[in-house]
């Protein structure tokens, strides 16, 4: 609540520039547009926990638990755009690829590199071998009570999908379908 305060809610004053940039925002020198970047960013965001735990929190809180998720939500908006701006101010280029995040701002913003090193230590270890498992448990148990799959099956296809996803990056998830120009997200907007 407090950096809503600070900034004035700038999630709430901005949001006809944000419509504005993902209409007719062009893509930048690593060749993604303003709708791509805003898609990649909700695939890190939302997951089986925007699902199951919104279930979760009906069933134990009753219809009431609604209103302050989303108060929530929009009082974290301000959070998430604060990350977003220092993800853009202090990324690098490297690979072909803008590279960036909070190992990136804590290194070059914070001037804290050990800091840096032990907050990318914790992300890999954490998105590498933690919480993929959640996920995947609260996938295949979804799976297994609403289709009788096996556990394992999901978990394979789990990780086929994912392994795609790993070895090519950010351009295999934003190269066009066969037959299509532009990026793959380009003629959603």
């Amino acid at each position: 609540m407090l950096f809503t305060l600070l900034t004035k809610g700038v999630p709430f004053r901005r949001v006809s520039d944000m419509i504005r940039q993902l209409r007719t925002g062009e893509a930048s020198e690593g060749g993604m547009s303003s709708l791509q970047t805003l898609a990649l960013s909700l695939s890190s965001r939302i997951g089986v926990g925007s699902i199951a735990g919104v279930a979760t929190a009906v069933a134990s809180g009753g219809p009431g638990a609604l209103l302050w998720m989303v108060v929530a939500a929009l009082l974290g908006a301000t959070a998430a755009y604060g990350e977003a701006v220092l993800a853009q101010v202090y990324k690098r280029r490297g690979h072909g690829e803008d590279l960036g995040g909070m190992p990136y701002y804590i290194k070059y913003g914070l001037k804290a590199p050990w800091l840096a090193s032990a907050v990318a230590l914790t992300t890999m270890v954490a998105y590498g071998f933690i919480l993929p498992g959640v996920q995947a448990n609260n996938v295949a148990s979804s799976a297994r009570l609403a289709f009788g799959v096996d556990g394992w099956q999901v978990g394979l296809a789990l990780a086929a999908v994912l392994g795609l996803i790993v070895v090519g990056g950010t351009r295999r998830i934003l190269k066009p379908p066969p037959g299509r120009s532009g990026g793959f997200l380009a003629h959603v907007a």
